[in-house]
């Protein structure tokens, strides 16, 4: 006993420097990032120790398997330790559990400031305090056991640094295997560390430790074979030779990971199962899985071969970006979802299509819009000409007469939630749709935009419709600063006039027009004229510490029809303005008490003081639809 702490006792006089500015530099740096999640938009103040954990714990074993280990050997002063009636491996045992001490100190440091700032302001428990406890002493000692062994390496760690990273990186991004679910990674993950209170990751902890049993395994054997030679010949200081092959490696790593990034990314994405039919015409593919389910997808691959083919030939296009289809039982018949893929990979939807509720009208207008951004690379989505590509989109899923009389027929569901949201339709609206489709969701201002395309034929005929469509979309357009300076230069009014022969004031004015007397004196006024008064809200509560509730209230002057379904829609925002995809919104939904005309809903502690949040509420109105009712973008405070 007396051996180990004498060794100890050396190892910290001549560390003890070095150890104390380090943990001076952790403390000045954990307080920034406490100030800041203190006063920011944290959701917790333990989220301060899950950042310093990922951060700052890995850099402080660096710094001490530094200081412990590599410079032990440079120096070569591990020789006169080995004089001592010392073995190696008590040697090795001090230097790995004084690190360990230390960093655990650092760890444990953070964790329990944390916990003294998040007492005053939030509800903490014993067992939660045991699960960060656990999580943060396992997270550390697997972190330790690595440097520590790293440190063992010598001269070839940095090497191996960037070949176990890139190991890593691409076994994360390459197959199905998430290290964000395993071991150590998991312990630290901003969803689970600072919020899970309930359960104890067992497992995780379990493959943790086996992390860390493998590290100190291979570092005792490192240290011990052939008596310590051979950590001793790898701590020896790198020869210009051996500095230029290490750089050279490195580089020939980076190279071959960018090359093989490039090559990946080049693979045009294909379905891997065989469960797939595919157009004989155009670039459809449909994946049904089962065998029984070949002839439904056969079906609305002929459908699709064929509108979206006449599509391609209506605006010009020699062919169609491909497009995907994945069979999803789970989703309804209305309801569709895109899959990312990168650049010219076309398109890839997931949907429900042996629903007996599938919407194809919905469907082939879906896709038609997706096909226009993917074709114009997303230029279609360029807000002075997003409500014509909504219009276009629509109108392909159900055509519109080119009559004059195109309004005055019979009141559909979208004509009468066109007209419902047309009220705040204005030229400002047009140069910022996306806000306006925002306000009012996605099929009230897909309405409101088919009523344009209608207006628009009614007045100049089909054919102008197709000239536009020509104009705005065309097939080849260079990704380059000349196509944006020509878009400037010949902004979309100018050549609106030039393909149709219309001012765009004009007609923008008699699009305006025609939509009053619609709303005043059309087929549709009666009906529009029986929707009851109704006022909703949104409110922000504060709740224990930084945590915030969201609070909904809806009133309308008579109660409405039973079985209501009101929707909740809410989304964390970026600390930038951007274009909000509807697709990621979290949807909460329930009905409305019957007899009732107020009703209040409460989202508890999704969002912290500092958040930004988008937040909705919907309500599915028989005869009109999915109708928006309040709409907003909310900073929490």
């Amino acid at each position: 006993m007396k051996r180990f702490s004498a060794l100890a006792v050396k190892e910290i006089r001549q560390h003890g420097l070095p150890f104390s500015l380090l943990l001076f530099f952790e403390t000045l740096l954990f307080g920034l990032i406490l100030l800041g999640t203190y006063t920011g938009e944290s959701v917790t103040v333990l989220e301060a120790h899950q950042g310093f954990m990922i951060f700052f714990v890995p850099l402080a074993a660096i710094v001490l398997g530094r200081r412990l280990v590599v410079g032990e050997y440079y120096a070569r002063t591990q020789l006169y330790l080995e004089g001592l009636p010392l073995s190696r491996a008590e040697m090795l045992l001090v230097k790995l559990i004084l690190g360990l001490v230390a960093l655990e100190g650092i760890a444990f440091a953070s964790l329990g400031t944390s916990l003294v700032a998040a007492f005053f302001r939030e509800t903490l428990d014993a067992w939660f305090v045991t699960i960060l406890v656990a999580k943060t002493a396992f997270f550390t000692a697997g972190v330790w056991a690595f440097f520590f062994t790293m440190g063992l390496i010598g001269r070839l760690r940095v090497t191996l640094y960037f070949f176990f990273f890139i190991a890593l990186y691409l076994v994360d991004e390459q197959t199905a295997f998430d290290l964000e679910e395993f071991g150590l990674f998991a312990l630290v993950h901003p969803a689970t560390m600072p919020f899970e209170r309930e359960t104890m990751p067992v497992g995780h902890l379990a493959q943790t430790a086996v992390w860390t049993g493998f590290w100190v395994a291979l570092a005792f054997g490192l240290g011990l074979i052939r008596e310590g030679s051979l950590t001793e010949s790898l701590g020896r200081r790198m020869t210009q030779k051996e500095k230029a092959l290490t750089a050279v490696l490195v580089i020939a790593m980076l190279m071959g990971l960018a090359f093989f990034e490039e090559r990946q990314q080049r693979e045009p994405y294909r379905f891997p199962e065989e469960a797939v039919f595919r157009s004989d015409e155009q670039p459809i593919e449909i994946l049904y899985l089962l065998p029984s389910l070949r002839p439904a997808a056969a079906d609305l691959g002929q459908h699709l071969d064929k509108i979206l083919g006449d599509f391609a030939n209506y605006l010009g296009w020699n062919e169609l970006p491909p497009v995907r289809l994945a069979h999803r039982a789970g989703l309804d018949g209305d309801r569709f979802e895109e899959a990312e893929l990168t650049e010219d990979e076309g398109i890839l939807i997931r949907l429900n299509f042996t629903s007996d509720a599938l919407d194809l009208p919905a469907l082939t207008a879906y896709l038609s819009g997706e096909v226009l951004d993917a074709q114009t690379d997303e230029r279609a989505q360029f807000e002075p000409y997003a409500w014509f590509r909504d219009g276009l989109a629509t109108w392909w899923g159900a055509p519109a007469t080119s009559s004059p009389d195109v309004l005055t027929g019979s009141c559909s569901e979208r004509r009468l939630l066109g007209l419902w949201a047309s009220a705040d339709l204005n030229a400002e609206s047009i140069q910022r749709w996306h806000l306006f489709r925002e306000r009012h969701g996605k099929e009230a201002a897909n309405a409101v935009a088919l009523s344009g395309i209608e207006i628009l034929a009614a007045r100049h005929g089909g054919d102008a419709v197709q000239r536009l469509a020509q104009t705005f979309f065309p097939e080849d357009v260079p990704e380059d600063f000349g196509t944006t300076l020509r878009e400037r230069l010949k902004p979309m009014p100018r050549r609106f006039e030039e393909a149709i022969g219309e001012p765009w004031q004009d007609f923008l004015r008699a699009w305006l027009d025609e939509l009053k007397a619609q709303r005043d004196s059309g087929p549709c006024n009666p009906r529009l004229a029986e929707l009851p008064e109704a006022t909703a809200g949104v409110d922000v509560e504060i709740g224990d510490g930084s945590i915030r509730d969201v609070v909904f209230t809806l009133s309308f002057s008579e109660p409405p029809p039973p079985d209501l379904a009101v929707t909740l829609l809410h989304s964390r925002l970026d600390p930038f303005d951007a274009e909000l995809d509807e697709e990621d919104l979290r949807r909460r939904e329930s009905l409305w008490d019957d007899g009732s005309t107020q009703g209040r809903w409460r989202l508890p502690g999704l969002y912290g003081r500092g958040s930004r949040a988008f937040l909705a509420l919907d309500v599915d109105w028989p005869g009109l639809g999915e109708v928006r009712l309040v709409a907003e973008r909310r900073n929490f405070r």
